[in-house]
């Protein structure tokens, strides 16, 4: 069975991918990755999909980078940022 990767990417090409999976935490990303190189398969990991041009389908497992959540670790010299790949950051 195959996916259609039309809803995402923004110019909205009707192409499909063997799978994809949404991965909202860590774990649920490393486990679809274990999971398609189990089957050999190749994995992209996709953002909002405003980067990426699908000319052809995937044969492979898209993970769609849902990790959200900002961190601000306070220090007396700096304010770290672990800031999650998913996560919209307005301009």
């Amino acid at each position: 069975m195959t996916h259609s990767l039309k809803p995402w990417n923004t110019f909205g090409i009707d192409h499909c991918a063997k799978h994809i999976v949404c991965a909202e935490n860590e774990q649920q990303l490393l486990s679809a990755w274990q999971q398609a190189t189990r089957e050999g398969l190749p994995v992209m990991i996709l953002g909002e999909g405003s980067n990426v041009l699908f000319l052809e389908n995937y044969a492979g497992t898209v993970i769609l980078n849902r990790l959200k959540g900002i961190e601000v670790n306070e220090a007396a010299d700096a304010w770290p940022l672990h800031v999650g790949a998913g996560d919209h950051s307005p301009p």
